[in-house]
Protein backbone atom coordinates (compact mmCIF):
# COMPACT_ATOMS: atom_id res chain seq x y z
CA UNK A 1 0.00 0.00 0.00
CA UNK A 2 1.21 3.09 -1.23
CA UNK A 3 1.24 6.28 1.94
CA UNK A 4 2.57 8.53 -0.44
CA UNK A 5 -0.25 9.08 -3.29
CA UNK A 6 0.53 10.58 -6.95
CA UNK A 7 -1.18 12.17 -9.19
CA UNK A 8 -1.28 14.56 -11.50
CA UNK A 9 -1.17 17.43 -9.35
CA UNK A 10 1.44 16.06 -6.67
CA UNK A 11 1.85 14.26 -3.38
CA UNK A 12 0.16 14.01 -0.06
CA UNK A 13 1.49 12.73 2.73
CA UNK A 14 -0.41 12.03 6.20
CA UNK A 15 0.49 11.73 9.15
CA UNK A 16 3.06 8.56 9.43
CA UNK A 17 4.77 7.72 13.03
CA UNK A 18 7.35 5.90 11.91
CA UNK A 19 8.89 9.01 10.45
CA UNK A 20 8.38 10.44 14.06
CA UNK A 21 10.49 7.44 15.05
CA UNK A 22 13.27 8.39 12.37
CA UNK A 23 13.75 11.28 14.02
CA UNK A 24 14.69 9.39 17.59
CA UNK A 25 16.89 7.95 15.89
CA UNK A 26 18.25 10.88 14.74
CA UNK A 27 18.09 12.53 18.37
CA UNK A 28 19.24 9.23 20.32
CA UNK A 29 22.75 8.97 18.02
CA UNK A 30 23.94 12.61 19.27
CA UNK A 31 23.30 12.17 22.65
CA UNK A 32 25.41 8.85 22.67
CA UNK A 33 27.92 10.42 20.52
CA UNK A 34 28.36 13.46 23.45
CA UNK A 35 27.71 10.87 25.80
CA UNK A 36 31.15 9.30 24.03
CA UNK A 37 29.34 6.06 23.27
CA UNK A 38 28.80 6.22 19.84
CA UNK A 39 31.41 7.45 17.38
CA UNK A 40 29.26 8.36 14.87
CA UNK A 41 26.38 9.57 16.82
CA UNK A 42 27.40 13.03 15.16
CA UNK A 43 25.83 11.74 12.07
CA UNK A 44 22.11 12.20 13.15
CA UNK A 45 22.58 15.54 12.46
CA UNK A 46 22.24 14.63 8.27
CA UNK A 47 19.89 11.53 9.34
CA UNK A 48 17.91 14.85 10.26
CA UNK A 49 18.68 17.00 7.38
CA UNK A 50 17.76 14.47 5.20
CA UNK A 51 14.10 13.70 6.41
CA UNK A 52 13.68 17.61 6.83
CA UNK A 53 14.43 18.28 3.47
CA UNK A 54 12.34 15.44 2.22
CA UNK A 55 9.36 16.48 4.04
CA UNK A 56 9.72 20.21 3.40
CA UNK A 57 9.80 19.61 -0.19
CA UNK A 58 6.63 17.28 0.09
CA UNK A 59 5.32 19.57 1.57
CA UNK A 60 6.18 22.72 -0.56
CA UNK A 61 5.80 20.19 -3.66
CA UNK A 62 2.11 19.77 -2.12
CA UNK A 63 1.17 23.15 -1.58
CA UNK A 64 2.42 23.91 -5.54
CA UNK A 65 -0.04 21.35 -6.63
CA UNK A 66 -3.42 22.41 -5.21
CA UNK A 67 -2.14 26.21 -5.71
CA UNK A 68 0.20 26.75 -8.37
CA UNK A 69 2.09 28.31 -6.30
CA UNK A 70 4.52 28.56 -3.08
CA UNK A 71 3.36 31.54 -0.97
CA UNK A 72 6.53 32.55 0.84
CA UNK A 73 4.90 34.53 3.37
CA UNK A 74 2.96 31.80 4.61
CA UNK A 75 6.04 29.36 4.72
CA UNK A 76 8.46 31.71 6.63
CA UNK A 77 5.74 32.42 9.17
CA UNK A 78 5.00 29.14 9.50
CA UNK A 79 8.69 28.17 10.04
CA UNK A 80 9.26 30.96 12.41
CA UNK A 81 6.35 29.48 14.44
CA UNK A 82 7.67 25.83 14.57
CA UNK A 83 11.44 26.99 15.99
CA UNK A 84 11.37 30.39 17.16
CA UNK A 85 9.58 30.19 20.18
CA UNK A 86 11.01 27.10 22.06
CA UNK A 87 14.79 28.96 20.64
CA UNK A 88 13.81 31.52 22.48
CA UNK A 89 13.14 30.23 25.84
CA UNK A 90 16.60 28.55 25.47
CA UNK A 91 18.18 31.72 24.77
CA UNK A 92 16.22 33.71 27.59
CA UNK A 93 17.38 31.28 29.86
CA UNK A 94 21.40 30.09 28.58
CA UNK A 95 21.73 33.50 28.43
CA UNK A 96 20.47 35.30 31.63
CA UNK A 97 22.26 32.53 33.41
CA UNK A 98 25.69 33.05 31.61
CA UNK A 99 25.24 36.90 32.36
CA UNK A 100 24.65 36.25 36.07
CA UNK A 101 27.74 33.62 36.54
CA UNK A 102 30.58 34.70 34.23
CA UNK A 103 32.88 37.70 34.72
CA UNK A 104 31.81 40.80 33.68
CA UNK A 105 34.12 41.35 30.82
CA UNK A 106 32.84 38.36 29.18
CA UNK A 107 28.67 39.88 29.16
CA UNK A 108 29.53 41.01 25.17
CA UNK A 109 30.94 37.83 24.07
CA UNK A 110 27.23 36.05 25.60
CA UNK A 111 25.38 38.56 23.96
CA UNK A 112 26.99 38.20 20.02
CA UNK A 113 26.52 34.19 21.24
CA UNK A 114 23.20 34.86 21.69
CA UNK A 115 22.78 36.69 18.89
CA UNK A 116 24.54 34.63 16.55
CA UNK A 117 22.05 31.75 17.36
CA UNK A 118 18.84 34.10 17.52
CA UNK A 119 19.44 35.38 13.31
CA UNK A 120 20.52 31.45 12.57
CA UNK A 121 24.05 32.62 11.75
CA UNK A 122 25.80 29.90 14.41
CA UNK A 123 27.88 27.69 11.78
CA UNK A 124 28.92 30.73 10.50
CA UNK A 125 29.75 32.16 13.84
CA UNK A 126 32.27 28.81 14.33
CA UNK A 127 34.10 30.26 10.70
CA UNK A 128 34.72 33.53 12.23
CA UNK A 129 36.27 32.05 15.54
CA UNK A 130 33.42 33.28 17.64
CA UNK A 131 33.02 30.99 20.11
CA UNK A 132 29.68 29.81 21.09
CA UNK A 133 29.82 27.53 24.26
CA UNK A 134 26.34 25.86 25.31
CA UNK A 135 25.39 27.03 22.16
CA UNK A 136 27.75 25.06 19.98
CA UNK A 137 25.12 22.71 18.88
CA UNK A 138 22.84 25.57 16.83
CA UNK A 139 25.11 25.36 14.23
CA UNK A 140 23.14 22.68 12.68
CA UNK A 141 20.05 24.75 12.96
CA UNK A 142 22.01 27.91 11.17
CA UNK A 143 22.64 25.42 8.14
CA UNK A 144 18.51 24.21 7.90
CA UNK A 145 17.44 27.86 8.19
CA UNK A 146 19.88 28.80 5.73
CA UNK A 147 18.88 26.56 3.37
CA UNK A 148 15.13 26.66 3.68
CA UNK A 149 16.13 30.63 2.85
CA UNK A 150 16.35 29.96 -0.53
CA UNK A 151 14.95 26.71 -1.33
CA UNK A 152 11.58 27.46 -1.49
CA UNK A 153 12.26 30.02 -4.42
CA UNK A 154 14.80 28.02 -5.92
CA UNK A 155 12.08 25.21 -5.94
CA UNK A 156 8.86 26.94 -7.16
CA UNK A 157 10.74 27.92 -10.25
CA UNK A 158 12.11 24.42 -10.88
CA UNK A 159 8.54 23.00 -10.55
CA UNK A 160 7.47 25.63 -13.21
CA UNK A 161 10.22 24.92 -15.66
CA UNK A 162 10.74 21.52 -15.03
CA UNK A 163 9.01 17.91 -15.09
CA UNK A 164 9.98 16.40 -11.52
CA UNK A 165 11.45 13.73 -12.47
CA UNK A 166 14.16 16.58 -14.35
CA UNK A 167 13.98 18.00 -10.83
CA UNK A 168 15.59 15.25 -9.57
CA UNK A 169 17.91 14.48 -11.78
CA UNK A 170 19.19 18.11 -10.58
CA UNK A 171 19.33 18.14 -7.29
CA UNK A 172 21.14 14.94 -7.64
CA UNK A 173 23.95 16.60 -9.44
CA UNK A 174 23.94 18.95 -7.26
CA UNK A 175 24.34 17.07 -4.33
CA UNK A 176 27.05 15.24 -5.74
CA UNK A 177 28.46 18.92 -6.82
CA UNK A 178 28.31 19.69 -3.27
CA UNK A 179 30.45 16.72 -1.89
CA UNK A 180 32.85 17.58 -4.66
CA UNK A 181 32.98 21.24 -3.17
CA UNK A 182 34.09 19.88 -0.03
CA UNK A 183 36.44 17.82 -1.19
CA UNK A 184 37.70 20.46 -3.53
CA UNK A 185 38.10 23.07 -0.42
CA UNK A 186 39.80 20.21 1.74
CA UNK A 187 41.98 20.04 -0.47
CA UNK A 188 42.54 23.94 -0.74
CA UNK A 189 43.45 23.86 2.92
CA UNK A 190 39.88 25.02 4.42
CA UNK A 191 39.58 25.18 8.20
CA UNK A 192 37.19 22.06 9.75
CA UNK A 193 35.15 24.37 10.97
CA UNK A 194 34.17 26.14 7.49
CA UNK A 195 33.97 22.13 6.03
CA UNK A 196 31.64 21.01 8.86
CA UNK A 197 29.21 23.88 9.35
CA UNK A 198 29.49 26.02 6.05
CA UNK A 199 26.53 25.85 4.45
CA UNK A 200 28.25 25.76 1.31
CA UNK A 201 30.12 22.21 2.48
CA UNK A 202 27.25 20.51 4.20
CA UNK A 203 24.01 20.70 2.08
CA UNK A 204 23.88 17.62 0.35
CA UNK A 205 21.66 15.62 3.29
CA UNK A 206 20.17 18.27 2.68
CA UNK A 207 19.57 18.31 -1.49
CA UNK A 208 19.44 14.08 -0.95
CA UNK A 209 16.14 14.83 0.95
CA UNK A 210 14.95 17.14 -1.49
CA UNK A 211 15.79 15.30 -4.68
CA UNK A 212 13.94 11.70 -2.75
CA UNK A 213 10.87 14.11 -2.35
CA UNK A 214 11.09 14.53 -6.19
CA UNK A 215 11.54 11.74 -7.15
CA UNK A 216 8.99 9.43 -5.35
CA UNK A 217 6.63 12.57 -6.55
CA UNK A 218 7.33 11.67 -10.18
CA UNK A 219 6.66 8.16 -9.94
CA UNK A 220 10.46 6.63 -9.43
CA UNK A 221 10.38 3.56 -7.49
CA UNK A 222 11.56 0.26 -7.43
CA UNK A 223 8.41 -2.80 -6.77
CA UNK A 224 9.38 -5.32 -4.73
CA UNK A 225 12.71 -4.01 -3.68
CA UNK A 226 11.84 -1.64 -1.34
CA UNK A 227 12.21 -3.64 1.28
CA UNK A 228 16.09 -4.79 0.25
CA UNK A 229 16.92 -1.32 -0.42
CA UNK A 230 15.49 -0.60 3.18
CA UNK A 231 17.96 -3.81 4.60
CA UNK A 232 20.80 -1.70 2.54
CA UNK A 233 19.75 1.37 4.31
CA UNK A 234 19.64 0.44 7.53
CA UNK A 235 22.53 -1.43 7.63
CA UNK A 236 24.74 1.35 5.96
CA UNK A 237 23.36 3.92 8.26
CA UNK A 238 24.12 1.40 11.28
CA UNK A 239 27.92 0.98 9.88
CA UNK A 240 28.40 4.38 9.53
CA UNK A 241 27.22 5.44 13.18
CA UNK A 242 29.61 2.95 14.85
CA UNK A 243 32.63 3.05 12.43
CA UNK A 244 32.76 7.19 11.74
CA UNK A 245 34.72 9.44 13.68
CA UNK A 246 35.27 12.63 13.36
CA UNK A 247 36.52 14.71 11.55
CA UNK A 248 38.28 12.32 9.62
CA UNK A 249 35.32 9.87 8.11
CA UNK A 250 33.55 13.36 7.52
CA UNK A 251 35.78 15.19 5.42
CA UNK A 252 37.83 12.59 3.85
CA UNK A 253 35.40 9.76 3.07
CA UNK A 254 31.93 11.38 2.93
CA UNK A 255 30.18 9.76 5.40
CA UNK A 256 27.02 12.50 5.25
CA UNK A 257 26.73 11.35 2.38
CA UNK A 258 26.35 8.03 2.58
CA UNK A 259 24.18 8.92 5.45
CA UNK A 260 21.98 10.59 3.43
CA UNK A 261 21.23 7.63 1.03
CA UNK A 262 20.93 5.20 3.31
CA UNK A 263 18.36 7.36 5.35
CA UNK A 264 16.89 7.95 1.95
CA UNK A 265 16.29 4.26 1.32
CA UNK A 266 14.47 4.09 4.84
CA UNK A 267 12.41 6.86 4.34
CA UNK A 268 11.49 5.10 0.71
CA UNK A 269 10.53 2.73 2.39
CA UNK A 270 8.41 3.71 5.19
CA UNK A 271 6.19 6.48 2.48
CA UNK A 272 5.46 2.90 0.47
CA UNK A 273 5.24 0.29 2.30
CA UNK A 274 2.95 0.71 5.46
CA UNK A 275 3.28 -2.62 7.09
CA UNK A 276 7.32 -3.01 6.04
CA UNK A 277 9.51 -4.76 8.72
CA UNK A 278 11.08 -1.09 9.42
CA UNK A 279 7.88 1.07 9.01
CA UNK A 280 6.43 -1.44 12.27
CA UNK A 281 9.81 -0.88 14.26
CA UNK A 282 10.27 2.69 13.43
CA UNK A 283 6.57 3.44 14.49
CA UNK A 284 6.48 1.71 18.26
CA UNK A 285 5.59 3.99 20.68
CA UNK A 286 8.33 5.08 22.81
CA UNK A 287 10.35 5.64 19.37
CA UNK A 288 7.16 7.88 18.48
CA UNK A 289 6.90 9.62 21.58
CA UNK A 290 10.99 10.86 21.69
CA UNK A 291 10.71 11.53 18.02
CA UNK A 292 7.52 14.29 18.64
CA UNK A 293 9.86 16.09 21.50
CA UNK A 294 12.98 15.57 19.26
CA UNK A 295 13.38 19.16 18.72
CA UNK A 296 13.42 20.46 21.91
CA UNK A 297 15.65 17.49 23.18
CA UNK A 298 18.00 18.75 20.34
CA UNK A 299 18.31 22.46 22.18
CA UNK A 300 18.63 21.39 25.34
CA UNK A 301 20.46 18.29 25.38
CA UNK A 302 23.63 20.61 24.88
CA UNK A 303 23.49 22.94 27.78
CA UNK A 304 21.97 20.59 30.34
CA UNK A 305 25.18 18.33 29.18
CA UNK A 306 27.83 21.18 29.47
CA UNK A 307 26.41 21.45 32.91
CA UNK A 308 26.99 17.49 33.89
CA UNK A 309 30.46 17.58 32.58
CA UNK A 310 29.86 15.59 29.29
CA UNK A 311 31.12 18.55 27.12
CA UNK A 312 33.16 20.73 27.65
CA UNK A 313 35.05 23.66 26.43
CA UNK A 314 38.74 22.96 24.15
CA UNK A 315 41.42 21.40 25.95
CA UNK A 316 39.26 20.34 29.30
CA UNK A 317 38.08 16.42 29.90
CA UNK A 318 34.92 15.56 29.85
CA UNK A 319 33.36 12.82 32.39
CA UNK A 320 32.71 9.71 30.69
CA UNK A 321 30.56 8.45 34.45
CA UNK A 322 26.95 6.60 33.21
CA UNK A 323 25.73 8.13 36.49
CA UNK A 324 25.94 11.56 35.05
CA UNK A 325 24.79 10.42 31.57
CA UNK A 326 21.72 9.15 33.02
CA UNK A 327 20.88 12.17 34.87
CA UNK A 328 21.61 14.36 32.10
CA UNK A 329 19.71 12.51 29.55
CA UNK A 330 16.34 12.59 32.27
CA UNK A 331 17.23 16.56 32.55
CA UNK A 332 16.92 16.81 28.88
CA UNK A 333 14.19 14.97 28.12
CA UNK A 334 12.41 16.29 31.19
CA UNK A 335 12.80 20.00 29.21
CA UNK A 336 12.03 18.69 26.00
CA UNK A 337 8.76 17.35 27.18
CA UNK A 338 7.97 20.51 29.23
CA UNK A 339 8.93 22.64 25.96
CA UNK A 340 6.70 20.88 23.49
CA UNK A 341 3.62 20.58 26.33
CA UNK A 342 3.82 24.18 26.79
CA UNK A 343 5.46 26.01 24.09
CA UNK A 344 5.45 23.83 20.53
CA UNK A 345 2.40 22.52 20.66
CA UNK A 346 0.48 25.90 21.73
CA UNK A 347 2.73 27.47 18.62
CA UNK A 348 1.55 24.29 16.36
CA UNK A 349 -1.46 25.20 17.09
CA UNK A 350 -1.30 29.03 16.48
CA UNK A 351 0.64 27.78 12.61
CA UNK A 352 -2.22 25.79 11.41
CA UNK A 353 -4.13 28.68 11.93
CA UNK A 354 -2.10 30.70 9.12
CA UNK A 355 -2.89 27.88 6.34
CA UNK A 356 -5.29 25.10 7.00
CA UNK A 357 -4.31 22.04 5.21
CA UNK A 358 -6.53 20.57 3.31
CA UNK A 359 -7.44 16.32 3.91
CA UNK A 360 -4.43 16.07 5.93
CA UNK A 361 -5.46 13.88 9.09
CA UNK A 362 -4.76 14.98 12.45
CA UNK A 363 -2.17 13.15 14.64
CA UNK A 364 -3.55 11.30 17.50
CA UNK A 365 -2.33 13.49 19.84
CA UNK A 366 -4.22 16.45 18.39
CA UNK A 367 -1.13 18.56 17.09
CA UNK A 368 -0.10 18.85 13.26
CA UNK A 369 1.01 15.57 11.91
CA UNK A 370 4.97 15.53 12.31
CA UNK A 371 5.18 14.77 8.01
CA UNK A 372 3.99 18.60 7.59
CA UNK A 373 5.43 20.39 10.03
CA UNK A 374 8.92 20.15 9.99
Amino acid sequence: MLLMMRSAVGVSLGYQPALDGLRAVSIVAVLAHHSSWLPGGYLGVDVFFTLSGFLITALLTEKFARTGTITLRLFYARRALRLLPALLILLVVCTASLLATVPAEYGRLVIHEAAAVLFYAANWAWVINLPLGVFNHTWSLGIEEQFYLLWPCALLVMLRVLSHRRAFVMMLVLAGTGAAWRHALLLAGARFEHLYRGLDAHADPLLIGCALSLGLTAGLRVPGRSTIAALVGVCGLAGVLVFSTLPDSYVRHHVSLVTAIAVSLMIANVVSESQSPLTRLLAVAPLVAIGRISYGVYLWHFPVFYLFGLVTPPGAAATTSWHATVAACAVTFLAAAMSYAIIERPALALKRTLQPLRNVPVSPHGSVPSTVVS
